[in-house]
């Protein structure tokens, strides 16, 4: 069973109602697992200005959060030393790393480390 850890901008577009990132979401969940990083659910907390707690939980119950681990917060800061991007992202991409999951994201040009699986998933129009 394949495991897939989604990444914030397509759980931002899921969140808007967009027939794609829909569509995109069910059709992982029945190939496989659906996860996040807690760093994400942050991002997208942030970004709530209603019906937050909410939200929060039912996104808790559609993707499986993943904490950060002490491996995970070695690998993020050796990925921003090397990549020199946003910090959230070095986490996310430690988190997918550590757990061998498949990354979805729009934003590949963030996640270019080598040893990331990238789901092929063509950017939002």
């Amino acid at each position: 069973m394949d495991k897939f850890l989604i990444d914030s901008d397509i759980i931002i577009w899921y969140l808007k109602g967009r027939d794609k990132e829909v569509q995109l979401l069910e059709e992982l969940s029945r190939k496989g697992e659906l996860f996040t990083s807690v760093v994400t659910i942050a991002e997208i907390r942030a970004g709530l200005t209603k019906d937050a707690k909410k939200i929060i939980r039912e996104l808790k119950n559609i993707f499986k959060p993943l904490d950060i681990t002490e491996e995970i917060a070695e690998l993020t800061g050796e990925f921003k030393q090397k990549y020199k991007l946003d910090i959230a992202d070095m986490f996310i991409a430690a988190t997918a790393v550590v757990n061998k999951l498949t990354l979805v994201t729009y934003n590949k040009k963030h996640f270019s480390m080598p040893q990331i699986k990238l789901y092929s998933v063509s950017t939002p129009r």
